[in-house]
Formats: structure tokens, C-alpha cells, sequence
């Protein structure tokens, strides 16, 4: 076969060569934690629970210690309008040889059951530019025409979600990507692939919930499963303690082998700082780290958003 990568990344081609089979294309979805203190980045429905300009600044190392290991970095702003919500995102993710700069636009529209029940409905849309870069992958052969030169293309994509909401639970169902887009060899050249697939979708379903403990004390719990054709269901189960909306932090599990530690602190009436330990084990014997951190704000122009904890 192909040997991707030396010495450090040998466990990143292994992962790779299940994303790359003979079809070379970025990482379909990334791993990602901080969606815990922001489901707009998992559910673009998500964005309708806020009631005044809010967003999130965020950036994601995973296995920290190896090169070429996945990044993400980027920002998301959300403008509610009465029962309606516009925003933006503007995303960087990259993952060995390959990268992929996304710029979406979305909208919600919220429907008001009581005072208290709510449900939104977020539809996103706009273009990802990917790149591929093959002459950084080291081969066996030499002279291999599956492994020469770069491209760029510019691809659409959408998403689209439901959630509903209260003081304090919610649910929600949604799908981050509803394009496949790729970038394969056809006989020696480089072109961009994008198919509407509906066995490709991947839907992420989400739940949580709010407690009181007492005056000072709030505990929150909530699960987020990952559903994809032909591969395992994979599940994150997260818990938190909250002080007086100040500071909190938490733990979370996922089904793939990692534990995340978390924790959150109030810089201001608009700011609050999160930040996530990623500890990876039982891979291929290697233990790995990965680090997140996300700046989230939120206007309160008017009056404080229904939800005040960092939304599980």
C-alpha cells in the first residue's frame, strides 16, 4: 500500500487511509467538544434560542502531539429579528495534506408553543473551498501520478436542523453537511466531486438538561449521538456544575475512547471563556491529547436570553 506520512504521523495515515480509500477528500466531519457551551456549531436551529447578537470564537488542536493532526479554527455570529434569526460563520479545518475553509450563511425561524416551550427550524448554506496538497505525501513507488501535485476547488454545501427548547431542556436533531464534495484522480488529473447523497448524510441528535441544586448550584447533563451509514453510532455523554452562571466545569465521555475535561468562567455581562482538555486513549497503544477553547458573547441588549448556563 501507500506509506503517507514518516515516522510521527504513521497513526495519522492509518486514520487517513479510512478517509481517503480511492477517492482522496477531506475530513468529512470534525471532532469537536466545545459544542457544548454552543450548539449552533452542531444544530444551525440552535442559533433561534438566543434573543439578541450573540456569537463564538473557537479553535481545536487534536492529537496535539503529532504533525499534520486536525485543526479547526473559526467564528460564528447569529442577529436575531423577532421570531427570526440570520447569521454567519466562517470556518478553517485542516487534517494532513488536506484543508477546507467553509463560509455559511444560515437562517432560523422560531415557533412559540407557550412563553417557555419553543422550536426552531435553521437551514445553512454556502460555499467550501477545498485544497489538497499530494506532493507532500511520501509513497513507496517513486514517480506515483496518484500522489503529484494540488488542487483547489470551490464546492457548495448545506445543513439543516430542528430544536426544540425550554427553561431548561432541550432537543434537537440535525445534518451538518447535505453535499459530498471531494477531490479524486480521474486518470491523472485532479478535479473537484460534489453528489448529493443521501447515504452520505450523517445526523447528529442531541438532548440535555438543566437542574437547580440549590440557590448557587446548577447541574446540567446532556448526550449528543452521531449517526452515519456504514460505520459505528457514536455517543458523548456530558455533565457539568455550574456556580451561580460565574464558573463551572465538567466531564465528558465519548464511545470512541476519550474523556473530555471542561470548564467555563464569566469574564463580563457578554463574554464567557471555555475551555476543553481532550484525552484520548487506547489508540493503537498511544495516549494523545487535544486542546479546544471557544470565546462566546452574547449582546443582552434588552434582557438576558431565556437560557443562562452554557447550553448543553
Amino acid at each position: 500500500m501507500y506509506q503517507y506520512f514518516k515516522n510521527k504521523i504513521k497513526l495519522l495515515s492509518a486514520i487517513l487511509s479510512i478517509v481517503i480509500s480511492q477517492n482522496i477528500q477531506c475530513q468529512d466531519q470534525p471532532d469537536i467538544g466545545n459544542y457544548m457551551f454552543f450548539l449552533p456549531l452542531v444544530n444551525p436551529a440552535a442559533s433561534g434560542q438566543y434573543s439578541d447578537l450573540s456569537g463564538a470564537i473557537f479553535g481545536r488542536k487534536q492529537w496535539f502531539s503529532i504533525d499534520g493532526s486536525p485543526m479547526r479554527c473559526g467564528f460564528h455570529i447569529i442577529n436575531p429579528v423577532g421570531n427570526n434569526s440570520f447569521g454567519g460563520s466562517l470556518t478553517q479545518e485542516s487534517i494532513g495534506i488536506h484543508s477546507k475553509q467553509k463560509l455559511f450563511g444560515f437562517y432560523t425561524y422560531k415557533i412559540n408553543f407557550s412563553r417557555s416551550k419553543h422550536m426552531t427550524f435553521g437551514l445553512g448554506g454556502g460555499g467550501i473551498l477545498l485544497k489538497s496538497n499530494f506532493s507532500k505525501v511520501k509513497t513507496t513507488d517513486a514517480g506515483d501520478n496518484m500522489f503529484v501535485g494540488s488542487k483547489t476547488v470551490l464546492r457548495p454545501d448545506f445543513n439543516f436542523g430542528i430544536f426544540y427548547y425550554s427553561d431548561n431542556y432541550h432537543l434537537g436533531v440535525s445534518i451538518p453537511s447535505m453535499i459530498r464534495n471531494t477531490i479524486v484522480n480521474n486518470n491523472g488529473e485532479l478535479e473537484g466531486y460534489s453528489s448529493l447523497m443521501i447515504d452520505y448524510w450523517q445526523y447528529y441528535i442531541h438532548g440535555g438538561f438543566d437542574v437547580e441544586i440549590d440557590k448557587d448550584y446548577t447541574f446540567s447533563a446532556s448526550t449528543l449521538t452521531k449517526i452515519a451509514h456504514n460505520a459505528p453510532i457514536d455517543i458523548d455523554i456530558n455533565a457539568q456544575l455550574q456556580y451561580l452562571n460565574l464558573f463551572g466545569g465538567g466531564i465528558s465521555y465519548r464511545t470512541k475512547s476519550e474523556i473530555i475535561f471542561f470548564g467555563n468562567v464569566k469574564l463580563s455581562n457578554v463574554f464567557r471563556l471555555c475551555y476543553c482538555y481532550h484525552s484520548y486513549f487506547n489508540i493503537n497503544g498511544r495516549y494523545l491529547t487535544g486542546h479546544e477553547i471557544i470565546l462566546t458573547f452574547n449582546s443582552q441588549k434588552t434582557k438576558p436570553a431565556v437560557i443562562q448556563n452554557p447550553r448543553f
